[in-house]
């Protein structure tokens, strides 16, 4: 696992909790089972098609999830700091 990933699942982590989407509503609303959506959170998995769906579910540029520091001040989800279990 690179670092680039564990900072995309960070990243994801972090939009998904601004856009007040559970991990299994988020998991549910891209059609993938709860451990599916976990991996990618954690960054075992980083898949660019996925990457293009959170974007679109979640409502912000796909960049955001390479360049969030670009999206500080229009977007909240730099600083979030919640936890949840799947």
């Amino acid at each position: 696992m690179t670092r680039y990933a564990i900072d995309l699942g960070i990243v994801l982590r972090q939009i998904r909790h601004y856009r007040g989407f559970s991990q299994i509503e988020a998991a549910k609303a891209l059609g993938v089972n709860v451990a599916m959506y976990v991996y990618y959170e954690m960054g075992k998995i980083v898949d660019m098609l996925m990457m293009k769906k959170f974007s679109e579910l979640f409502s912000v540029p796909l960049d955001a999830f390479c360049h969030p520091e670009k999206y500080e001040g229009k977007y909240n989800f730099i600083e979030t700091d919640a936890t949840d279990a799947p």
